[in-house]
């Protein structure tokens, strides 16, 4: 018996929304424009949640020029998975409302 068809659907909706939240979090990244201010330079949508630092310390190593900023990351993952879930709702009741007509 598969134990993922046990688990409760509201369990496996949000699971499944967070890991595409998650996922499209990483890909706006990418394609967003960075800020810059200053020495650093700033990675993240709709916070920068990543900082980098333009000129390294000489003689020391380059994961000590990248800061991250966890409480950001958890607040932009929350607002996709707000927009997320109001797109998919709003998506299931235009549904319903063509099926209906």
């Amino acid at each position: 018996m598969n134990i993922e068809n046990q688990k409760p659907w509201l369990y496996r909706s949000v699971k499944s929304t967070l890991s595409l939240a998650f996922f499209l979090e990483i890909l706006l990244s990418y394609f967003m424009p960075f800020s810059d201010k200053g020495n650093q330079i700033g990675i993240g949508f709709p916070y920068t949640y990543l900082y980098i630092q333009k000129q390294g310390v000489l003689h020391s190593s380059p994961f000590l020029s990248v800061g991250m900023n966890p409480l950001r990351l958890i607040l932009n993952l929350f607002f996709l998975y707000l927009l997320l879930k109001f797109l998919s709702w709003s998506w299931c009741f235009l549904e319903l409302n063509r099926k209906q007509n």
